[in-house]
């Protein structure tokens, strides 16, 4: 007997009871969603963060190879996992102060992120049509946005605990 079959066989006050504590029992529990939501925040901040590192090992290798294809390639997935890490952490709710200022660090350094893979793909590209002062300035402005992505995710993971 499911718990269908038994409201059927309530009367209406019964059902409306039945109804009423089922609306209000989930409102009544104390939830401590604190802890919880700036926990997923966290795990989600680390989950991005090795999905994010493990595509700037593979521009670095493409890069310290001379493979600038490969580069350019890696660069775009880059920039891809960036901005859905960026649209993820986004729509993650931060339940407390710092759990607040960690979630603006996150963005900040995936939006760093973003511009320092659009910034590599280019450098690639331009390696590629072998115009390589070009390459090597484009690939410094993406080690500065790099580098300001580092900082910001490293104080975001302090400020998560």
């Amino acid at each position: 007997m499911t718990l269908g079959d038994r409201v059927e066989g309530l009367g209406v006050r019964s059902r409306v009871l039945v109804s009423a504590g089922l609306i209000l029992v989930p409102l009544l529990c104390p939830i401590s969603s604190a802890s919880a939501s700036d926990a997923s925040l966290r795990a989600s901040v680390q989950t991005w963060s090795k999905a994010i590192a493990a595509d700037a090992r593979a521009v670095s290798s493409n890069a310290s190879r001379r493979h600038p294809r490969l580069m350019t390639a890696s660069a775009v997935r880059f920039v891809t996992d960036a901005s859905r890490a960026r649209a993820s952490i986004s729509r993650q709710f931060a339940s407390t102060a710092k759990g607040r200022r960690a979630k603006g660090l996150a963005l900040a350094a995936f939006t760093d992120y973003t511009a320092a893979g659009r910034f590599w793909a280019a450098s690639g590209g331009a390696r590629t049509r072998g115009q390589k002062a070009l390459a090597t300035a484009l690939a410094r402005r993406a080690a500065l946005f790099a580098g300001n992505g580092n900082r910001y995710l490293l104080a975001a993971g302090k400020a998560l605990g």
